[in-house]
């Protein structure tokens, strides 16, 4: 090999290992990189899993507050029962009085006529 030749490839070589030296450079950001996307995808996670305890959470109050509503509701239900029960009670009270009320009305009327008719005699 003659000297041209041998510059040649020296010069190869070097532009080689500049070549390689951008590279490894690259290689260096692309590991830094890497390094921080993959922080930020385990912050992600751990954010994604607070998220879900505190979904779970406010789905156990939504529960809880759902139950306590069915409990008002039931205890509602029942009064309401009990107010009905206690309006056709009054009702059957408030007839019962209207009856006696007529039937005193009658007598008193029979009374009447009969002073009347004791009277003339």
């Amino acid at each position: 090999a003659d000297a041209s030749e041998i510059e040649s490839l020296k010069e190869d070589i070097r532009s080689r290992d500049d070549t390689i030296s951008k590279l490894e450079t690259k290689l260096g950001d692309c590991g830094l990189k890497f390094s921080q996307i993959s922080s930020s995808i385990s912050q992600m996670a751990q954010r994604h899993d607070q998220l879900v305890e505190c979904a779970a959470k406010q789905n156990s109050k939504i529960h809880e507050a759902t139950r306590e509503c069915e409990q008002v509701k039931a205890a509602y239900e029942k009064r309401h029962e009990t107010l009905k029960s206690a309006e056709m009670e009054y009702g059957s009270m408030v007839e019962a009085i209207e009856s006696q009320k007529v039937a005193i009305h009658g007598t008193a009327k029979d009374l009447d006529d009969w002073l009347a008719f004791s009277l003339c005699r």
